[in-house]
């Protein structure tokens, strides 16, 4: 396989997983993405619609935009690798999505582990 189909690939994944994994209230897409978006979606409203533009011009993205995509969904993976025991705990029949599961462990904050805090932290910075 190509590495530019490969990391082709990694995009449009990562920017599936955003829209599934990120609470709405994280707007990840600042900073790398910023000029993508004001370039390709200004008339997006809200983060889940500047996602989706994102995703609907993933070929036309630039270098720094892809890798920060590709940054921050390794740092949600991390997070929801750290949480797992507390996601299976606390939030067994919260659907990911719309920040549900960010909010059933904020719910729980004080119960969660050094590594789960630690990697919601990690993901946060990321953005």
């Amino acid at each position: 396989m190509k590495p530019r189909l490969v990391v082709q690939l990694i995009v449009v994944s990562a920017i599936s997983m955003f829209v599934c994994l990120m609470p709405q209230n994280i707007l990840f897409a600042a900073g790398e993405c910023k000029g993508d978006i004001a370039r390709y979606c200004q008339g997006a409203e809200g983060p889940k619609q500047e996602m989706e533009c994102l995703k609907m011009n993933k070929e036309r993205l630039s270098p720094p935009c892809k890798r920060h995509i590709v940054q921050v969904l390794r740092a949600v993976i991390e997070a929801h690798q750290d949480c797992e025991p507390e996601i299976y705990m606390f939030c067994p029949g919260v659907q990911p999505g719309g920040g549900r599961v960010m909010k059933c462990l904020k719910a729980h904050k004080n119960e969660l582990s050094p590594a789960c805090k630690a990697g919601i932290m990690d993901m946060l910075m990321s953005r």
